[in-house]
């Protein structure tokens, strides 16, 4: 607001001794600020409809999982456990890079996984087939959107639905009652936006405070120039998988918080090369992109590569703080061109629409939550966190797909 208000005052300066100039520019500038404001303003009543139909449509599930949670039996005066959500883009399960010959032997990796501490879910599925609402439904613990829903308005969906500390998203109800800060660090497709219950992880703190002027901006064409200008400067969720001495060296890392990292990969472009090493490959508008989607040489190697470097920076975590949770999950399975899903079906029988369900997931809990039933679906995987972070028993809901 100070920019705009100084370039204002400059402009009249520089007009000041020429009276026509200047009328012509305050009518024009007055005409435009009114398109600009009409514009906002029929954007903001949209916005109020979406957001009270996606409410009335979510009632039930929010009422039913009130019911699940029993928050009394939250102690808040014991030891804090961390939760740590690395959430790779596009990383299926084990099974499926088998037959995809990503994987030579899934059993080598099970067994990977298991000398790093961590359990490996076997027929884990994502409940969505877009990343939009696979990690909404994973931060909510409920479906986001169900097929009878009368809008898909993407506000209810991730990242939107973490940029209004207004609305009533079950998820900032958990972060209430745990009384656990929340971290995002995102990357250029979803950048964090810091609000009440959200705070970017970045590598000097202060540009938390620098971002919040943003949020004045979402329903404004003032917020493509200002996403443009913030993208220039994110610290992105590859670079710390990469180097941990960020969070090391944070005053994050001794909060009690739920950290949250969207990782752009394997998801094309290809974020590694041959030997792990990065190709600092931009990743915007990359949803559009459907020739790089069937690159199956490049999503093999960053397969491989981000998944070593997910559990060298789960490894620091643990030495950091020893009393951690960590998941490792992908958010939607993949599937590459026609040819390779032909081959996959005739080989395996399992058809192309079914490989964008088939996701990842491997969790190192602690000691006491071994005896958990493991989540067997996205949406339930916080329930699981939950009950093994606050000795919570909230029910699992159906393992649906959708």
């Amino acid at each position: 607001l100070l920019i705009y208000f100084f370039i204002y005052i400059f402009i009249l300066y520089i007009f000041r001794k020429d009276n026509k100039l200047y009328k012509k520019f305050l009518i024009y500038f007055l005409f435009l600020n009114l398109i600009f404001y009409g514009f906002n303003f029929i954007k903001f009543l949209k916005d109020k409809d979406k957001e009270k139909v996606n409410y009335e449509d979510k009632v039930v599930q929010i009422e039913n999982f009130y019911n699940d949670i029993d928050f009394s039996k939250i102690d808040a005066s014991k030891d804090r456990t961390n939760i740590f959500l690395i959430v790779l883009d596009g990383f299926i399960n084990f099974e499926l890079a088998e037959n995809y010959k990503i994987i030579d032997n899934k059993k080598s990796y099970i067994k990977l996984l298991n000398e790093n501490n961590f359990k490996y879910v076997k027929n884990f599925h994502s409940n969505y087939a877009t990343t939009g609402k696979s990690i909404s439904s994973l931060l909510e613990a409920t479906y986001p959107w169900l097929p009878d829903q009368k809008t898909r308005s993407s506000d209810i969906f991730f990242p939107n639905s973490l940029l209004h500390d207004n609305y009533n998203y079950n998820f900032f109800d958990i972060l209430k009652k745990t009384k656990k800060s929340f971290f995002w660090l995102g990357n250029s497709w979803g950048m964090c936006l810091p609000n009440e219950y959200v705070k970017c992880f970045h590598k000097v703190s202060i540009t938390n405070y620098i971002q919040k002027p943003r949020t004045f901006y979402l329903n404004s064409i003032y917020s493509y120039a200002i996403d443009f200008y913030f993208k220039k400067m994110t610290f992105n969720s590859l670079d710390l998988l990469s180097d941990v001495k960020y969070y090391k060296d944070s005053s994050v890392s001794k909060e009690n918080t739920i950290f949250l990292m969207h990782v752009m990969s394997p998801h094309p472009p290809a974020q590694y090369s041959k030997g792990c090493k990065k190709t600092n490959a931009p990743n915007q508008n990359i949803n559009y992109n459907w020739e790089l989607m069937k690159q199956y040489d490049s999503f093999s190697i960053s397969y491989k590569c981000v998944l070593k470097d997910a559990l060298k920076f789960s490894e620091n975590i643990k030495k950091i703080n020893p009393n951690s949770i960590i998941a490792i999950v992908g958010d939607h399975g993949w599937r590459f061109g026609k040819e390779r899903m032909s081959l996959l079906e005739k080989e395996h029988n399992i058809k192309s629409d079914e490989v964008r369900y088939k996701a990842f997931l491997a969790v190192n809990t602690l000691e006491k939550c071994s005896e958990l039933e493991l989540p067997r679906s996205t949406v339930n995987l916080m329930r699981f966190l939950l009950n093994c972070s606050d000795d919570l028993k909230l029910n699992y809901l159906d393992n649906k797909k959708f």
